[in-house]
């Protein structure tokens, strides 16, 4: 798999399952909103979202590479950002 498409099925995977929307997402998210210099909470997301997704679809894990984790973080980080956005707007 090209590493832009892993990343994007990855990200996608993130926010389809509505488990680690609900267990992983929301409280990183939250938790950035208080520590917004802490990226050790996202990549804690990102690794653990990698490694459902390599289960899930049968993609070996050392497949996903750190550029791939790197760019699932900045896609993670744009949904946060997108997200506050929206809400300011309110």
């Amino acid at each position: 798999m090209h590493d832009e498409s892993l990343s994007t099925s990855v990200t996608q995977h993130l926010f389809n399952d509505d488990d680690m929307y609900r267990r992983h997402f929301i409280p990183c998210q939250q938790h950035m909103r208080k520590n917004p210099k802490d990226t050790n909470r996202v990549m804690e997301l990102v690794d653990n979202v990698c490694m459902k997704f390599s289960k899930a679809n049968n993609v070996p894990y050392p497949s996903i590479t750190p550029e791939v984790k790197k760019q699932v973080a900045v896609n993670v980080y744009q949904e946060m950002i997108d997200d506050e956005a929206h809400r300011s707007r309110k």
